[in-house]
């Protein structure tokens, strides 16, 4: 079986950026091509070329890069479809359809001849090369990772901070993040100047303040009471089904434009059933879309690379691994430690590990000599993880999104690690509530406040969650399964419509 897999990021290096999703994919096409599966992986809208006699930039067109264990590698040069997404803000017309980008990637197709090709997103590329890769006889499989088929920065967040429940057709879209000179980024990859900066983040929550005499002061005690937007609980947050539906702008028919791609597609793997709910909530069809957890590095570590169990005393270790961005929420896990009482905060110790971690240094800073230390750590690799949840009691993951199905919570189940994660997206599929983690209210610093709280009183029930921690899905495993929904697409395809020969494919 032939599959060529789309992915954010090259594989074996390239993109940065591009987190969990790219490792991900990068684990996929080793493993499905030790199972026996001829594997190609195709990149877009990260590398750029100058046109004919150094101007502007070159025309937009694909090329095939040296093989790496294996795995036959392609890239879209000079796509109009920048990624990461954000920088292709104010252009959803090029994400619905690019004529540039869908003979590129024919190109791909008839390079590689895929018999699957597995989307794993969009980002650099346009809805239609899911017709594309029909019309070349393949079947089409889609995995959910996140939501950038529906929102264009990825998080269904209004400013990338509150919960969208409506998009008013996509004229909210028009207003959510400021348009991104997309010419003047492009020339500037074009001339080598690298990997894109950052997108400046929209100002955070508040932080806390106090009195002298540790009184609150009256904006703190409004923040205790959820009068500021950013301090709001969220329960729900998903948009209506009827509120998706709507088409009434450039980034409506964006979204029309995905949602038709993905109901092409031969199947819809969501990572989480909350992912697929939210698919179902879009306009994607019921019947193709299923919920497919996603294997993990981790759950294949020897009994001997395993985290060290920690002491049974306290101070209770805290750890929390990631981005440090707004979404995550390392920012609520920051402020519920401030609210907790002086003689909890002595016994706990926090530790935060991440590009970007040390924005929210200053949440603890009027707190810090209070708790039994503070560690903070920039970007870690995958190896360092066993050894960064050693002594660990549990990883926090305070999302404040509809987080599909974050690595770190998977990672740590897999590592035998306790998870404290918000009741939110695809956590709940991942952490057991009272079996073998604990679940909070998400973007609720009071509720976390409670559950910490309750762990230091409680001791011994740290050890109880760490021995009821279940085994996570192997890589291997997954790729089992995943095979034979291949299988199945591709037996459905044939039996439905059947498809054009190679030859036809080469030809067309």
């Amino acid at each position: 079986m032939r599959v060529l897999l789309v992915s954010p990021a090259s594989h074996g290096g390239g993109a940065g950026g591009s987190g969990g999703i790219a490792g991900y994919v990068a684990d996929l096409a080793r493993e499905l091509s030790s199972a026996g599966c001829v594997v190609g992986v195709v990149s877009a809208g990260h590398v750029y070329q100058a046109g004919m006699f150094g101007r502007g930039v070159g025309r937009c067109r694909a090329e095939e890069m040296d093989p790496v264990e294996g795995v036959c590698r392609f890239q879209v040069l000079n796509s109009p479809v920048l990624a990461p997404s954000l920088w292709q803000f104010g252009g959803p017309e090029d994400e619905a359809l690019s004529r540039a980008v869908e003979r590129a990637f024919g190109w791909v197709c008839r390079r590689f001849r895929p018999d699957v090709v597995h989307v794993h997103g969009f980002e650099g590329f346009s809805a239609g090369i899911v017709g594309v890769a029909r019309r070349h006889g393949a079947s089409v499989v889609f995995s959910v990772h996140n939501y950038h088929a529906f929102c264009p920065q990825v998080y269904l967040l209004r400013g990338r901070r509150s919960p969208c429940v409506d998009y008013e057709g996509g004229l909210a879209c028009e207003s959510c993040e400021a348009s991104i000179d997309r010419i003047s980024e492009r020339r500037r990859r074009a001339g080598g100047a690298g990997s894109p900066p950052s997108i400046a983040p929209p100002e955070r929550a508040p932080v806390m303040s106090f009195y002298e005499t540790g009184e609150p002061t009256a904006e703190t005690r409004a923040l205790w009471a959820y009068e500021h937007p950013l301090w709001v609980p969220i329960e729900d947050g998903l948009p209506s089904a009827e509120a998706s539906g709507r088409v009434a702008g450039r980034y409506g028919v964006r979204r029309r434009a995905f949602v038709d791609a993905l109901n092409a597609c031969g199947a819809v793997a969501a990572v989480s059933s909350a992912a697929a709910e939210i698919c179902v909530r879009m306009g994607v069809s019921g019947s193709t879309t299923m919920t497919l957890p996603i294997g993990s590095w981790a759950a294949g570590v020897s009994d001997s690379e395993r985290p060290a169990a920690p002491p049974e005393m306290l101070p209770l270790r805290l750890v929390f691994l990631g981005f440090g961005s707004y979404p995550k929420g390392l920012g609520v896990l920051c402020d519920a430690l401030a609210l907790l009482e002086v003689a909890y905060r002595r016994r706990v110790h926090l530790s935060a590990y991440g590009t970007g971690v040390d924005a929210e240094l200053a949440r603890v800073g009027e707190i810090r000599g209070d708790l039994a230390g503070v560690t903070f750590g920039g970007r870690y690799a995958r190896s360092d993880v066993p050894g960064l949840l050693a002594g660990v009691h549990a990883v926090v993951v305070p999302s404040v999104w509809q987080d599909n199905g974050p690595q770190t919570a998977i990672e740590a189940r897999a590592l035998g690690v306790p998870v404290i994660g918000s009741r939110i997206g695809g956590i709940p599929d991942i952490v057991g509530d009272g079996v073998d983690g604990v679940l909070f209210r998400a973007n609720d610093r009071v509720d976390l406040a409670r559950v910490i709280a309750g762990l230091i009183r409680e001791s011994g029930r740290l050890s109880e969650l760490r021995g009821s921690v279940r085994p996570w899905i192997t890589m291997g495993e997954h790729v089992s399964a995943l095979v034979g929904l291949y299988g199945r697409v591709l037996s459905s395809r044939k039996a439905r419509w059947g498809g054009p020969s190679r030859k036809d494919s080469e030809q067309g």
